[in-house]
């Protein structure tokens, strides 16, 4: 894949990388925000950080040749921020609007993959309290629609962790997400403009790859293999094609990560959800699978800023 550059006449455009925010994940993105700075800076680029603490643009945001905005969950990805910038007339890096507000959608998304004909968990989704669903199997994962970084997510194993699992997701979100419980290889496949890059194998020290396996590490490190340890290599083509045709349908724009897992008995793997805006410090999983690729953060940083700007094309 190529790898763009900045030139003497692009060096100089003026770029604004939008961090913070008003979601759970405001401190996550404070991390990737600051990453994809430091790195634009140290390739020279003239970079300006906004820690946003309001759903709102600066006033002086169209002094900007174009934005990062590095904004994970609520606003920053659900089409608010976007259509704010498309309002304002200045390119941004990453998906539309309208795609954005369906990527965030967990059950939005799995209704357009499932049009599509892709491999989804079976599921439901409730805006209050229900009985526990007897008509399906236990275990199940119940998690928050619309939230990201896995805040809310339980495995219930019994119906006495119904209600508490219910409580949890809702305290995140109106909407709750029910779903059959998945096992086997978990995967994420990292994209830059169109092109599904090696897949990631996660290995969580538990069972799921939750908060603390994201970010805490209280049970332990999480392993990352790129290319996979567990996955032959016959299988990767499959997996990737399903990433792009995640990409297609979704109508995705400069960047995605799509979440899977493989069952290694069947060969099957399912989506389990789409990341418009995928955290981005140079170990995070979409930049660890440029980096396989020969581009590393700083030229991944600065190929979805020539892309969100047209230039280089």
């Amino acid at each position: 894949m190529q790898v763009k550059t900045f030139s003497d006449t692009t060096r100089n455009i003026k770029i604004a990388v939008l961090l913070g925010g008003t979601s759970s994940e405001r401190d996550v993105s404070i991390k990737s925000g600051t990453a994809v700075a430091e790195a634009l800076e140290s390739i020279g680029a003239n970079v300006s950080r906004i820690d946003l603490t309001s759903d709102t643009l600066p006033a002086n945001i169209t002094d900007y040749d174009v934005v990062f905005p590095v904004l994970h969950g609520g606003f920053g990805e659900n089409g608010g921020i976007q259509q704010l910038l498309e309002d304002a007339q200045v390119p941004y890096v990453g998906s539309g609007p309208e795609p954005c507000r369906i990527m965030i959608s967990k059950q939005l998304t799995k209704d357009v993959l499932e049009k599509a004909g892709l491999p989804i968990p079976k599921g439901i989704m409730i805006t209050q309290g229900i009985p526990f669903p007897d008509d399906m199997d236990l275990p199940l994962i119940v998690k928050p629609n619309n939230a990201g970084s896995t805040f809310g997510l339980t495995i219930v194993k019994s119906p006495e962790q119904w209600d508490t699992a219910l409580e949890l997701a809702f305290s995140e979100d109106t909407e709750v997400v029910v779903e059959e419980f998945v096992t086997g290889h978990e995967l994420t496949v990292g994209m830059i403009d169109g092109h599904a890059l090696t897949p990631v194998e996660i290995i969580p020290p538990g069972e799921i790859y939750d908060f603390d396996a994201k970010y805490e590490y209280k049970n332990g490190k999480t392993e990352y293999h790129c290319p996979p340890l567990n996955i032959a290599e016959e299988l990767l083509p499959m997996l990737k094609q399903q990433a792009v045709d995640s990409w297609n349908v979704l109508n995705a724009r400069h960047l995605l990560r799509v979440d899977m897992i493989l069952d290694p008995n069947t060969g099957i793997s399912k989506i389990l959800e789409v990341n418009n805006l995928p955290g981005f410090t140079s170990t995070s999983l979409l930049p660890k699978s440029a980096n396989e690729a020969g581009i590393d953060f700083p030229q991944l940083c600065t190929r979805l800023v020539l892309s969100a700007i047209s230039l280089n094309k």
